[in-house]
């Protein structure tokens, strides 16, 4: 088995998966026919998401029979009203959300979007981030509607947000799922960026159902590594994301041996793929 990865060849995470991975090697591109030949059998891609060249190129080796992880089909789809669309069709529990218009200074738009009446927001704080967001970059906790306003006002057309109730909890989980059957729990502070090492007693009573929840996600996705995160309030859970198509994987931050158990079910992951496909939307 032939098997291709789209990494940045100092990650220390990958180069820990491709020690188990006989036959792996970094990709490198360059002007590419199109369509291109089949090289690899499997191709373990954690870079596209990024770069446009890649993820043409990366859709094509899909099309033409790698499999690729993850789908680039379905990897793209990192809009948080979409993920909510899912949840909700999959009977996921997911925070009350709105997407908020850009304030458009643009004359083209003014007549087809409404001006904003802040006072329309109501049971603050609320959280606002980008539809897209990743790694929580631009989250925002606001408190009033002039709040709201002002930060929304400032930055303008730039980037589209959406509001959502702030969810209390007790606990707060993220958790790797790989292969569309491997699922591990991990504690996690958000404020702090941090997982803990817990025994989540807490927890045994939903995890059944979380994992059942998280395996039918990835599945309908077709995401075979992701991290979706909750929120956990007296035994009841709020999906709080779900859409993570190159989870971060640093051994400085992860315990040594929740960070063993993802690289040896990752490499699983990637042995398995031998001789499949990914779903398609294209044939």
């Amino acid at each position: 088995m032939k098997v291709g990865v789209l990494e940045y060849r100092d990650e220390k995470f990958i180069n820990d998966v491709m020690v188990h991975l006989p036959g792996s090697e970094f990709v490198k591109f360059g002007v590419t026919d199109a369509p291109l030949e089949k090289i690899y059998d499997v191709l373990i891609d954690r870079l596209s998401f990024q770069n446009e060249f890649f993820r043409s190129i990366v859709k094509m080796y899909s099309l033409k029979g790698t499999y690729v992880i993850n789908n680039p089909f379905s990897s793209g789809c990192d809009d948080k009203c979409l993920q909510n669309q899912i949840c909700q069709r999959l009977g996921i529990p997911i925070p009350k959300t709105v997407l908020v218009p850009p304030v458009y200074k643009e004359e083209d738009y003014t007549e087809i979007v409404e001006n904003i009446d802040w006072s329309i927001f109501k049971n603050f704080p609320l959280i606002l981030k980008p539809y897209d967001g990743y790694a929580w970059d631009d989250v925002y906790t606001v408190r009033s509607p002039e709040e709201i306003g002002n930060l929304l006002s400032a930055i303008g057309s730039r980037k589209v947000f959406i509001a959502q109730e702030c969810v209390k909890y007790d606990t707060y989980l993220r958790c790797f799922c790989i292969n569309k059957r491997d699922v591990l729990f991990i504690e996690y502070n958000p404020a702090k960026r941090a997982y803990l090492k817990s025994e989540l007693k807490q927890i045994d009573g939903i995890k059944p159902q979380l994992t059942e929840w998280m395996i039918k996600l990835n599945d309908t996705l077709d995401y075979d590594i992701n991290t979706v995160e909750w929120a956990i309030k007296d035994g009841n859970a709020i999906m709080i994301d779900a859409l993570n198509e190159v989870p971060e994987v640093l051994p400085q931050s992860i315990p040594q041996e929740y960070y063993k158990w993802i690289v040896d079910k990752f490499v699983e992951c990637v042995n398995d793929k031998f001789g499949k496909r990914n779903k398609m939307i294209l044939a």
